[in-house]
């Protein structure tokens, strides 16, 4: 006898089903993530305002993620209590010292608490401590308080630029009177081989001036990720072009290495690492090689970069179009953001660079005595380049990959190239 199930039995059957498949994948779940049968400590906090923490924010200890908040609420003299729930195993590790370093994100999620554990020889803190609360420094603030400095910087040569100019005018001035002879020393030294030479002081001394005015600005920024050593060093920079053949560059470099990357960083330093760049480069052989060096990310190194197919685009910078190129323009296309097929080799930049490695101990990038990359550009579009190529090359080699932009700011440009100056 063959038995057929009703609707209603398949519905319920269905039901059940869904259930067990829900509480099969919740028990998975928490069981992975160590949250089902984790003995927890709960302790409390006082800060004196949110700053954008909800219930559910992950709580690091020494960086590694211990627990969550479970609760924050407001004091009637308007402090923020938040109540922390912590794994044991971490818990046992805090101090009754410790601090809860507030860190707010740099522009995008959410922010996090990271306890810092406190000193070995205070005692341990127990279930319903409070601890102290604290807002680290956002790197959002340093890079303000660095662009600040460049800020002030630039503005004392614009002041200085305005007294060359000044300075300039006046000597000109003297000098037409000394050649039309007035005054005692018009007289005594009015003659035309004094006046050629002191001529040709005025005329070389605009010459200079006009070479700072004609000064262009660049302004880019890149991300590169290396994967021998499991980390992104993402970048901004200015490049300062005073002619062709020679630029300066001054930015800096953020190390953001993963959790699992061979770097290590101080137990009390965030998860990131600021280096400053500044580099002097020359080219030689039509602009074909570029010699670079200085401050490579931190560190004493250097680079060379050659251009295989020299052209219009050799030097891999956005080139902003006027009267003159409006030919070329026109042949490369209407907006000229494209290469076509016949110029696209003009865009490929060959590089090869090394520096000296971090070896400290509050930053070790656990490489030994001098890392060398060697990597392709290639300039896409109007502003953006891809990067790739080889990393630690003279020891355990590994690949690497990047993208990046840069334009012409025509603003900062005439900002350091002398604003009114030689008027």
């Amino acid at each position: 006898m063959q038995y057929s199930l009703s609707a209603v039995e398949k519905l319920i059957g269905f039901f059940i089903l869904l259930v067990l498949v829900l509480l099969g994948a919740f028990f998975i779940f928490n069981i992975k993530e160590g949250k089902l049968f984790a003995r927890r400590m709960t302790l409390f906090s006082v800060t004196d305002k949110g700053y954008g923490l909800v219930k559910g924010t992950n709580i690091k200890v020494n960086g590694i993620i211990a627990g969550t908040i479970t609760d924050i609420k407001l004091n009637r003299d308007n402090t923020v209590v938040i109540t922390m729930n912590i794994s044991r195993p971490f818990a046992e590790n805090i101090h009754k010292n410790a601090v809860a370093e507030i860190i707010e994100p740099l522009a995008l999620g959410n922010p996090e608490i990271n306890i810092l554990p406190g000193s070995l020889d205070q005692p341990l803190v127990v279930a319903g401590d409070f601890i102290e609360a604290r807002l680290s420094e956002s790197l959002t603030a340093k890079l303000t308080s660095s662009f600040n400095e460049v800020e002030a910087t630039i503005s004392e040569i614009h002041k200085t630029v305005e007294k060359i100019g000044r300075m300039t005018e006046n000597l000109e001035s003297i000098t037409r009177k000394i050649d039309r002879g007035e005054g005692s020393l018009g007289k005594m030294v009015n003659d035309t081989d004094l006046y050629d030479s002191a001529k040709e002081a005025v005329d070389s001394t605009r010459s200079i001036v006009e070479g700072i005015k004609s000064t262009k600005i660049y302004v880019g920024g890149e991300t590169n990720y290396y994967a021998h050593q499991d980390v992104s060093i993402s970048g901004i920079h200015l490049k300062i072009v005073p002619r062709e053949s020679r630029y300066f560059w001054v930015g800096g470099k953020i190390f953001y290495p993963a959790s699992d990357s061979k770097i290590t960083l101080a137990a009390d330093e965030p998860d990131y690492k600021i280096m400053p760049e500044l580099l002097i480069a020359q080219k030689i052989f039509d602009n074909r090689l570029t010699l670079r060096g200085g401050l490579l990310e931190g560190r004493l190194g250097g680079g060379l970069d050659y251009v295989p197919f020299p052209g219009k685009s050799a030097s891999l910078q956005p080139k902003q179009d006027g009267p003159a190129d409006q030919s070329s323009s026109s042949r490369l296309g209407r907006d000229s953001t494209v290469a076509t097929s016949a110029d696209w080799k003009e865009n490929i930049l060959l590089t090869i660079e090394g520096r000296d490695v971090f070896d400290d101990d509050d930053f070790n990038e656990q490489i030994d005595d001098f890392l060398l990359r060697a990597k392709v550009k290639i300039k896409f579009f109007k502003y953006f380049n891809l990067e790739v190529g080889g990393d630690n090359l003279l020891h355990d080699p590994a690949w690497l990959v990047g993208i990046g932009f840069e334009y012409l700011d025509e603003d900062i440009s005439k900002i350091v190239g002398l604003i009114g100056a030689g008027k």
